[in-house]
Order: C-alpha cells, then structure tokens, then sequence
C-alpha cells in the first residue's frame, strides 16, 4: 500500500520539478516588443493591477472599497503609524486585501507606500525579466529602458501626500540601515551539508555566515557565505513561488491523487463504503414505505433511528481510517498557497516577516548552491555566486 506520508522531501521536489517543465515560457518577443510601443505611448495596462484599481474595458479605473483602503494606509502613515501597526490594524478590522484575503503584511503596506501609481502615473518597467531560462525577476537598475507616463488613470493620493511618504520611508531607512540587525533571520535556521552549524560574523562592515567545522580547521571545504547573497536567492525563490501557484495547485491534485490511492489500498474502506451505500439504501427504501402509507409510524422513527445510528457508527469508522492517512502535506501546501496569494507580487529587498512564514531552515549544499526547506516539505534549491575562500 502506499503511504501517503511518505510525498515529502525529494517526492515532493520531483513532482514540483516535474510539473516546473510544464511552466509556459516568458512573452515571446512580438509580445515583448507590443508592450514596449504600448509603454512609450503611455496605453500600456498591465495584467495585474495594484490593489485599488480594476481593469475595465481596457483601462485602469478605481475600486472604490479598495481605494478606500489606501488613503487609509497613506494617512495612517503620514500621522506616524508604522507599516507593521497599519498592516495589524487592516487584519484585526477584517479590511480584505488582495484576492479577497483578509491578512495584511507589512511588506504590502510599505509596496503600496511605495508605488507611483497612487499618483495617476506610472513608471513602467520598475522590474524585468531575464530572457533565459532560469527565468528571474529583477529590479532594473538600468538594465533595460524606462518608460514615465503622466495621468494614465485617476489618482487616489496627491502627488504631495505621496513625496512626503517617500521621505518618511526614506528616514526610516537611513535610521535603520547603518546598524546590524542584533538578531538575524537566519539564526537557528541555516545548516551547512555537513550537518555543521552556521554562525554568524562580520568581517569589513560585511556579514557573512560561516561553516563552524570549516571555520575551526575542520574537513568541511564550505567557504564563508555572504548574508546578502542569501537573502537574495531567497527573492529569487520567493518570485518562482510567487508566480507558480498554478503549479503549487496542480501539485495539490498530484498530492491528493497519491492521497486517494493510499486510501483505496486499504482493505477495510471498501467493505465501509459498502456499508454506507446500504444504510442510505434502507433509508430511501423506508422513507418511501413510509410516504405511501405501508409501514407504521411509530416503527419508521424507530427504524430510521436504527439505521442513522448504524451509518454514523460506520462513518466514524471510515473517518479513523482517513485520519491515519492523513497528509499533512496537503494542509501546509494550501496553506502556503493561500499565504502567497496575501503577499506582494515582488520583493525589491529581502524582508524578514515573509522569509519566517515561508521557509523553515536552509540548507548550505555548497558555495554555489542553497537549498530552501518550505513550511510545506518542499525543497528548492537557488543557486548563488561563488565566494572567495576564507
């Protein structure tokens, strides 16, 4: 029989690799080459809109209940609450963000802060694609052209009310970016393929993680590891996950099919789904005698009595059996993918919140290679740069 427990770990990853070869490529270069004509001429409408617009009849328009919600954020801010209050306060009022998902993090708080568009104008491609497989998503950095368009739909803010939010971000970015975190993210999760402890330390005003068996003479050959370059593999996992929940779903079929096979193994459902279509059986049968006046009131209560009583009792049998079988997989897989849809579409720096609710630990394979341990037993693995030995 086959135990359905057992689709974890590599399973798991196979399967996720498996149906990755299904992922449809990048737009092709016509595509490509529309989008850009559309962006200089200012026309361009994007497939995903940011929270507080809709699309409608190909262009931006307002979403009064969401738009709403966004002057809250901006006022809320501009009054000296922080992301992480605002974000807590939309949560426990029960404000649906995105997809109509109720929990709000401080990631999409500082996005919206953030984005342009509030304003009425748009600044087009903040972020590009790589045109080679592995597909990446990067902020552009002058890589690839830039296109500003003025009034291209309504504004919900004034473009007053959006600069002095940016210069409030700005503020508590210079406050908090000149010291090192006390506390890192990483500290507990991070294992060397050695099965060595990773600790932390600064080396130049840098930070980087080091193997402590290779650190203290040891046979590890794992050299020490830059802190950003994990963090920015995790923004390259984060953007896989993010933009292949239609193949974290189709995983969830995968896992259920495994699911139902484990369970039609076993010798005792058959014989209690036939016990539970004979007790439904009796009941239609005697609540027809009863209908058309052939058997005594009386002795139908106390039949149908007998026979709910018998296919609860079989039911609760069924259900022990389904609950040994029980894929604590497939909970955790939903769940992960109902977290990603509440999250931003991109990261533009490493934030720790999102890190802590969608990775578990991290394994060190090498210093070219990390691999992710998901909240749901998947693992991915991100490549990073190599370092110089240390």
């Amino acid at each position: 029989a086959i135990d359905s427990a057992k689709v974890t770990g590599e399973l798991l990853t196979s399967i996720f690799a498996a149906l990755a070869q299904t992922e449809s490529e990048s737009i092709s270069g016509n595509m490509r080459w529309s989008y850009r004509k559309r962006m200089e001429a200012g026309t361009f409408v994007p497939p995903c809109l940011p929270y507080g617009y809709r699309r409608e009849k190909g262009r931006i328009v307002r979403e009064p209940a969401e738009a709403a919600v966004v002057c809250r954020i901006f006022e809320a801010f501009l009054a000296g609450a922080s992301s992480v209050e605002i974000a807590s306060e939309l949560t426990v009022d029960r404000i649906p963000c995105r997809f109509g998902k109720g929990r709000w993090h401080s990631t999409v708080v500082r996005q919206i802060l953030s984005n342009e568009k509030y304003t009425g104008n748009s600044l087009w491609q903040k972020y590009y694609t790589t045109e080679h497989l592995p597909f990446r998503k990067h902020r552009n950095h002058g890589e690839r052209e830039q296109f500003y368009a003025v009034d291209t739909h309504e504004a919900l803010i004034s473009p007053e009310t959006f600069q002095a939010a940016q210069q409030r971000l700005l503020c508590q970015r210079q406050r908090t970016g000149g010291a090192a975190r006390e506390e890192s993210v990483f500290r507990k999760k991070i294992r060397c393929a050695c099965g060595g402890r990773m600790r932390r330390k600064r080396v130049r005003q840098i930070d980087y993680w080091v193997c402590v068996a290779h650190d203290e003479g040891g046979d590890c050959p794992l050299t020490q590891i830059p802190e950003s370059q994990v963090q920015e593999a995790f923004l390259c996992l984060f953007h896989r996950l993010k933009h292949g929940t239609a193949l974290l779903s189709q995983l969830l079929v995968e896992l259920r099919a495994v699911q139902e096979r484990a369970v039609s193994c076993h010798p005792d459902i058959a014989l209690l789904n036939q016990q539970i279509a004979d007790c439904k059986d009796q009941r239609r049968m005697l609540a027809e005698m009863n209908r058309v006046g052939l058997i005594d009131a009386d002795l139908y209560l106390t039949q149908n009595n007998q026979i709910a009583a018998q296919l609860h009792k079989v039911k609760e049998q069924k259900r022990r059996i389904l609950a040994q079988h029980h894929d604590d997989t497939l909970s955790k897989t939903e769940a992960l993918i109902e977290l990603l849809e509440t999250m931003p579409d991109f990261l533009s720096e490493f934030d720790d919140e999102i890190f802590a609710e969608i990775v578990s630990r991290i394994t060190v394979e090498s210093n070219t290679a990390l691999r992710f341990h998901l909240i749901n037993g998947l693992e991915l693995t991100e490549s990073i740069e190599r370092t110089r030995r240390s």
